[in-house]
């Protein structure tokens, strides 16, 4: 038997690697043009508005559960199993917003077949300038943006820290290796070692709470 895995006790943080926010969006033939007219609407009619994620338990799903505990709506959020899951659920009006990242959303947004409603970042995505953060929409407390990073055993040498954190860090200042990250719709992103450990911390609290609000259990 095996207790819950602790990524704090078994995982030595090493550097942040790279981040993306998330985007709330809905059907380009959808009513909803704003977020503020799905608030509207939910508000108006609690219970039957649905918002898709990916399986519950991941950063998108928590993010759909944050904003509807932030903004108190009677909202349903339905875990599915992927992006492609997701786009026909939004596509076929099975629920009337999807939040995923952009990766998962550029080929329908390219083709015209959903509007972005909101970004879940602090600022705008320089790819989507006209599309409103969640702050500008009225949702308070709803920076969010999901991370990658670089671990190793607990324990694990200092050098052997600060040798990786050095050299990952370089690489991912060039200017092929910024590009790239970005194609495929993440922010290239060191973060050093200490600031990278609080970050992680401070996410394993914030989301924790979510996770209480929402009653969610380990099965």
């Amino acid at each position: 038997f095996r207790e819950p895995f602790d990524p704090r006790k078994e995982m030595e943080p090493i550097v942040g690697v790279s981040q993306f926010a998330y985007l709330f969006v809905t059907s380009a033939k959808s009513r909803f043009k704003s977020l503020k007219e799905f608030i509207e609407a939910a508000r108006a009619h609690p219970g039957e508005l649905k918002i898709g994620t990916s399986s519950a338990g991941t950063s998108n799903n928590l993010a759909a559960l944050l904003f509807t505990l932030n903004m108190k709506l009677k909202v349903t959020v339905v875990p599915y199993r992927g992006p492609a899951e997701l786009e026909v659920a939004l596509l076929r009006n099975d629920v009337d917003v999807v939040v995923n990242a952009y990766g998962g959303l550029q080929g329908a947004i390219k083709a015209g077949q959903i509007r972005v409603l909101a970004v879940t970042s602090g600022q705008r995505d320089d790819r989507l300038a006209d599309v409103p953060t969640m702050a500008e929409q009225g949702v308070p407390d709803f920076d969010i943006t999901s991370w990658n990073g670089l671990y190793g055993p607990k324990g694990m040498p200092k050098v052997a820290v600060s040798a990786l954190e050095a050299n990952v860090t370089a690489i991912l200042k060039e200017p092929d290796t910024i590009a790239k990250f970005k194609r495929l719709g993440f922010e290239a992103l060191p973060v050093p070692h200490e600031k990278f450990a609080r970050r992680m911390e401070a996410e394993i609290k914030r989301w924790g709470s979510v996770i209480d609000a929402a009653g969610i259990t380990r099965k």
